[in-house]
């Protein structure tokens, strides 16, 4: 019988996030992560990965944040595994963990069409998308 543990961890609150939508994707084996890394999907597979800008499989185009640890590694999962993301909605830069390459810039362009504003609450005062 499993044993289920129930915790108050609420991942909104560490990322900084609001107004958020998510979807349920199949994150691909092999990776191991955290709460606001940015996610794209690879083309041929129709699976989620860490975005990448310099990739060309379909990952380079962001798709949305995790808010919840994943590990599909050996030491995890170690195969593919459905999770829900945030696929829009606002979300601070400074909760997200974007890979290299990425700036503020570049991943509040790539994600406005996705319907993610990234805002900068470093510069507003306000909670609303800049």
């Amino acid at each position: 019988m499993a044993n289920y543990t129930t915790t108050n961890y609420n991942p909104r609150q560490a990322l900084r996030v609001s107004n958020v939508v998510t979807n349920r994707v199949l994150v691909a084996t092999n990776q191991n992560l955290v709460a606001g890394n940015v996610l794209g999907i690879v083309t041929a597979s129709g699976k989620a990965i860490i975005s990448l800008p310099g990739a060309s499989d379909g990952s380079q185009v962001p798709y949305g944040v995790v808010l919840t640890p994943i590990n599909t590694t050996s030491t995890g999962y170690n195969a593919d595994t459905a999770c829900e993301i945030m696929v829009a909605g606002s979300v601070d830069y400074a909760s997200l963990l974007p890979n290299v390459g990425w700036t503020q810039d570049t991943l509040r362009l790539a994600f406005k069409p996705q319907g993610i504003h990234v805002i900068n609450s470093a510069l507003s005062t306000t909670q609303g998308v800049i």
